[in-house]
């Protein structure tokens, strides 16, 4: 009932009306019959009843729901001032609108690069894995020093390897140029990855000789296949030979490292002698390693032993591991390390353009109320205390953040 009264205030205030002129009537009445004249019962029945709409304020707020109501006012009131001011109107929100929007976009930025969570399961233990010489900061890795890495560490439950390629696929048409990933079996576990359909390779398929297979990633299944499963166990065609399809592997987005989806996945073991062979330790072709650390080891922990390994594996080679140690940074720091201090610097720079513009919101409003001191001088003669007055620019001062931000909102979506 109180939200009636709230949304519809006038039919509520003249049924009040009605009751208390039924009420005058009746006293007006009795009064008759008591032997006064009309006028007079009149009279006598409205100084008994008292000012009707005193009365009628009265009952409404002792029945509505009052900091609302008064809200409301606010609110139109707030509105008829910036309605009467158009030139200041279209000023402050054309500056809000800038402010708000330079913040907005890039915060939406900012979050996508830094502040997204990756796709993966226990994200945090995720490390990235490279090796290092003196002029090199980020090299690609050996695969025989990743094997020695896999066989001779106590930090990481599962260890895979990725090298990016490309292919052309035939016989589906027009030939087409695919994003490949060469990876090896752990890599899938890693990464917390299970297939969508079919299944994944299998440790014994990633080996010397081993069938040619391949796994879909799902946007690719979903773009050139719409989702068919009973292409599961047919052949495909990847740069002339020959590829039994076994599975599909979920989407996850940017994938990390490369800003980009690809296309298929193909056993890297079975390639071992394109990216360099394990029995060529200088070979370093493309080949970057990411672990998934124990539950309970820390960074600093999981950086120590990789230096450990490298330096035994220098002692071990000195022809070919002479100045190479090993890199383990947790996998988000990686990916965003290049841009996060720039971003950070320039959310900053926007942020204090929309102080900026805050600023000369308010000296707008400043100037405003100096001329408006006359209604607020009539204002505060008819009783308006100084709270009241203070909520009312508040008002004023939220409808324009609003009408701003709303502002910026449609330019985005007109520009979208």
């Amino acid at each position: 009932m109180r939200w009636t009264r709230f949304f519809r205030r006038d039919q509520w205030d003249e049924e009040r009306a009605r009751e208390l002129e039924a009420y005058l009537e009746i006293e007006t009445d009795e009064n008759i019959a008591r032997g006064m004249p009309p006028e007079e019962a009149r009279y006598a029945a409205q100084r008994k009843l008292g000012n009707t709409a005193l009365i009628r304020e009265e009952i409404y707020r002792m029945n509505s729901v009052g900091p609302l109501e008064t809200l409301r006012y606010d609110l139109r009131f707030a509105l008829r001032m910036l309605r009467r001011n158009p030139g200041f109107t279209a000023v402050a929100v054309i500056t809000l609108a800038l402010g708000i929007g330079a913040n907005t976009a890039l915060f939406s930025f900012i979050h996508a690069v830094l502040l997204r969570p990756l796709p993966f399961p226990h994200q945090d233990r995720l490390m990235f894995l490279s090796e290092r010489s003196a002029e090199i900061p980020y090299m690609y890795i050996s695969l025989a020093d990743l094997i020695d890495w896999r066989a001779r560490n106590t930090v990481f439950e599962s260890l895979g390897a990725v090298r990016r390629a490309t292919a052309t696929l035939t016989g589906q048409g027009d030939a087409q140029h695919l994003s490949v990933w060469q990876v090896s079996a752990d890599l899938f576990p890693t990464l917390g990855m299970q297939a969508v359909a079919g299944r994944l390779f299998t440790p014994e398929e990633d080996q010397l000789g081993a069938p040619a297979l391949v796994v879909l990633g799902e946007k690719f299944w979903r773009d050139e296949f719409d989702r068919d499963l009973r292409i599961i166990g047919t052949p495909i065609r990847l740069d002339g030979e020959l590829y039994t399809l076994i599975g599909v592997a979920p989407s996850r987005g940017d994938y990390l490292l490369w800003q980009q989806e690809p296309d298929v996945f193909v056993s890297m073991g079975r390639l071992v002698d394109q990216p360099g062979g394990v029995s060529n330790r200088v070979q370093h072709r493309g080949v970057y390693a990411l672990a998934r650390l124990k539950p309970g080891v820390s960074v600093k922990a999981a950086q120590a032993e990789m230096t450990r390994i490298a330096a035994d594996l220098t002692r071990q080679y000195p022809d070919t591991n002479r100045e190479v140690t090993a890199v383990a940074k947790p996998i988000l720091q990686f990916s965003v390390e290049d841009v996060r201090h720039p971003l950070l610097l320039l959310m900053g720079a926007v942020g204090l353009v929309l102080l900026i513009a805050c600023a000369n919101v308010a000296n707008l409003l400043t100037a405003l109320s100096t001329a408006r001191r006359r209604e607020i001088a009539v204002r505060g003669a008819l009783g308006a205390g100084a709270g009241r007055l203070a909520r009312q620019f508040l008002c004023e001062s939220l409808l324009l953040s609003v009408i701003g931000g709303a502002a910026d909102d449609g330019q985005q979506q007109t520009f979208a």
